[in-house]
């Protein structure tokens, strides 16, 4: 009897080393994709920042061109 808890544990054991390690896959991914959200959310800032002052320059030189005529 003490012969099937022992593979009882062993086989646990091994489970829960596998489950371990897929967590810590998965985790890692995570982070990584997080990573990438953070990085393309700074570009998307720029990029915004960067349109809304080429839009204010425009409407300058329209708003400029309109006083000279």
């Amino acid at each position: 009897m003490a012969s099937s808890l022992e593979d009882h544990e062993e086989i646990c054991a091994q489970r829960y080393a596998e489950v371990d390690r897929r967590l810590s896959n998965v985790e890692d991914k995570i982070d990584k994709l997080g990573e990438k959200i953070d990085a393309n959310f700074r570009t998307l800032t720029f990029m915004i920042i960067g349109a809304m002052a080429g839009v204010g320059t425009l409407v300058g030189i329209i708003v400029a061109l309109l006083g000279v005529l």
